[in-house]
């Protein structure tokens, strides 16, 4: 219901006006949008170079790329300051000499130079699953360690030219010692060559590549050889033979080893080798940089 009209009540105050600001709000806000916009123009001035004479950033100058990656070192990059996280050290990039022979003929007339350059490039692409995978000749471990964690001392004596031997091709510094790169004949008519690693200071071969002889000969005896191209025709010498022994006939029960079973047990000399597998006991002999099972029983 309406209440009558009184004419004597007062109207009430009108509302307070809207749209509008008191003064004494008016003045933050004006000082609060000047600055911003002084904000906004040092902000503009930086990724365009700036303005009024303002010299444009190194990073950013006309004709250079601007990388939005952080942290990202680049050839052109400033050293970093001091005090910052120095970046590991890059291992020297194999190059092989393959145009050079030493005195009495190199043996690269028997290699596929193209082969040793995919093994080259793997291992400078640090691409071990490949090197693995292509390299069955030699175990998991000796590939890592070799290859991998020595690829420096691999590059130093690549680039010194190479000689012939009675077994293969060898990269050297001195006839005398030190580190040594083998290609054995077996591995040169290879389309992969993948060769032995003898470093100075080290024993030729580990104990981890004994293993990994034993276990092809006990696979390839069953059938089931590590590679399908791990055949006696093509790597003969992982049987030991030689003038005096053309045919072995020291190796017997392979069928009662255990592939993934074996153990170096002794070490008879620095060429020879002692083994056992589920009963069966095996020697080996390092023979011209071939490791070959002599006998087992």
């Amino acid at each position: 219901m309406t209440s009558p009209h009184n004419p004597f009540q007062q109207s009430p105050p009108p509302p307070p006006a809207t749209g509008r600001l008191s003064p004494l709000l008016l003045l933050p806000l004006v000082i609060v949008l000047a600055l911003g916009g002084v904000l906004i123009w040092q902000k503009d001035a930086i990724f365009r170079g700036g303005d009024g004479g303002a010299a444009p950033s190194a990073e950013t100058s006309p004709g250079a790329a601007t990388s939005w990656v952080t942290d990202t070192v680049t050839a052109d990059s400033p050293p970093p300051e001091a005090g910052g996280a120095a970046e590991p050290p890059t291992a020297a990039r194999i190059v092989a000499n393959t145009t050079e022979a030493r005195s009495g003929g190199s043996g690269l007339e028997n290699i596929s130079t193209v082969g040793l350059q995919k093994w080259i490039d793997d291992v400078n692409n640090n691409d071990v699953a490949a090197v693995t995978r292509k390299c069955w000749t030699f175990s998991p471990e000796y590939i890592q360690e070799r290859y991998f964690d020595n690829r420096d001392r691999i590059a130093a004596v690549m680039t010194n030219p190479p000689g012939g031997t009675q077994s293969g091709v060898v990269w050297y510094h001195s006839i005398q010692g030190g580190d040594q790169v083998y290609i054995t004949m077996d591995e040169l008519r290879s389309s992969y060559p993948c060769p032995s690693v003898q470093l100075e200071g080290q024993a030729e071969f580990p104990d981890s590549q004994i293993i990994h002889n034993i276990k092809r000969l006990i696979l390839r005896d069953r059938g089931t050889p590590i590679s399908p191209y791990d055949t006696d025709e093509d790597y003969p010498m992982l049987i030991c033979t030689s003038p005096a022994k053309m045919v072995n006939n020291d190796i017997h029960n392979l069928d009662q080893a255990d592939p993934e079973n074996i153990i170096v047990t002794g070490h008879p000399s620095d060429r020879d080798w002692t083994a056992e597998s589920n009963g069966v006991e095996f020697t080996v002999k390092n023979h011209m940089k071939y490791i070959c099972i002599d006998t087992a029983d």
